[in-house]
């Protein structure tokens, strides 16, 4: 383990970018907890993209360090893929922030689903999403999972639900999300 750091740390020092990035993603997997959240924060100084983003929003989620999670995702312009979008929602929920039901709405409804969805559906269905998201929004997620995992049958239960509730059902239809609407295809 200790020649593998002390050559990661000169492809570091010595190496173009392109392999100066990858012997820090290495090198972040490696020693204490405190090492590996201090090589991802140098990584991401240095290659300040996406997937150093995640490589500290993965080492700060180990570590439990929620604040800074939301700090560092938050203000950003461009869409974060599944996984890093995960961890904030996480960190928000851990963090017991106001205000985001919007954010895990808008990733769950216009979004495609993930096992990251499905992972933290289960984890929050009966505490958070409830007291953050209306009934028919959770039922439309769940329309949403239900398809994910090919279970067409629940997913054609819960829309029949749904557009029973409706007065007028094909105004609702038009107005779901493109994402939503090819799911309700898929169910039918």
């Amino acid at each position: 383990e200790e020649d593998a750091i002390g050559y990661l740390k000169q492809g570091i020092k010595k190496s173009d970018d392109y392999f100066a990035k990858k012997c820090f993603e290495e090198l972040s997997r490696f020693g204490s907890a405190s090492d590996r959240v201090s090589t991802a924060q140098e990584m991401y100084k240095r290659f300040p993209d996406i997937d150093s983003l995640l490589r500290l929003v993965q080492e700060l989620s180990n570590g439990k360090d929620f604040s800074q999670i939301v700090s560092l995702t938050a203000n950003s312009k461009e869409s974060f893929p599944p996984e890093l979008t995960y961890h904030r929602l996480v960190a928000l929920a851990n963090e017991k922030k106001q205000g985001f039901a919007g954010e895990i709405e808008d990733w769950f409804i216009y979004e495609p689903i993930t096992d990251y969805h499905q992972q933290y559906f289960d984890s929050y269905k009966e505490t958070l999403l409830p007291s953050l998201l209306s009934k028919e929004t959770i039922q439309c997620i769940k329309i949403r999972l239900s398809v994910y995992i090919r279970d067409y049958r629940e997913a054609f239960s819960i829309l029949a639900g749904v557009l029973q509730g409706q007065r007028n059902p094909s105004e609702w239809l038009v107005l779901q999300s493109q994402e939503m609407f090819s799911d309700i295809g898929k169910t039918f």
